[in-house]
């Protein structure tokens, strides 16, 4: 039978080998997980246990705190704080603001006329400001973030074309894949 120390030779590492460490003990895994906010008004609340937690026992209630942490000594600020909080590793990721809808119309005129500052539909807040080399800007907010790229034939957003009547990003889509059939059709 083959252990995983002999294939290392393959990646260049001379001596490799097993040692052993004994037992391991306790094991862990997530069997289940659920949550909500109460308030303002109730909602979902996604989200991962931190590995070899403890279990609770029943129904948990608290404030939620979000802690920052970048070493161990930025544990002092919350030193008595956090008992009986429902303590976050990071801040809720902001989508847009709940009850707007997540779409709009465009005129014929205005499909016709310029490309609009922002893009259509709802915009995530996963936008850079930044390009590496040969990436191709495609669309920016008026701040100057960054919503539309691509990259040779990866196309990539942080809206969602689809939701909207404005066909231009659908139109560069489809004469990307038919330039890339052309191109290895040749």
């Amino acid at each position: 039978m083959a252990r995983p120390a002999d294939g290392l030779g393959g990646w260049g590492v001379a001596n490799g080998h097993i040692e052993p460490w004994g037992e391991f003990g306790q094991g862990w895994e997530r069997v289940a997980y659920s949550g909500r906010i109460g308030t303002p008004y109730v909602q979902a609340r996604q989200a991962i246990p931190s590995g070899w937690t403890g279990s609770t026992k029943g129904t948990v209630t608290g404030a939620a705190v979000v802690v920052e942490l970048d070493s161990v000594s930025d544990l002092a600020r919350y030193r008595g704080k956090l008992k009986g909080a429902v303590v976050l590793l990071q801040p809720e990721p902001r989508i847009g603001e709940e009850g707007t809808a997540p779409a709009s119309r465009t005129s014929l005129d205005d499909l016709r006329g310029p490309p609009p500052d922002r893009p259509a539909g709802r915009v995530d807040e996963t936008r850079g400001t930044r390009v590496g080399d040969g990436v191709e800007v495609l669309a920016r907010l008026a701040d100057g973030r960054i919503v539309a790229a691509r990259q040779g034939r990866l196309l990539a957003t942080c809206f969602h074309p689809e939701l909207t009547d404005d066909r231009r990003f659908h139109a560069l889509f489809v004469s990307t894949v038919a330039e890339a059939a052309q191109t290895e059709a040749a």
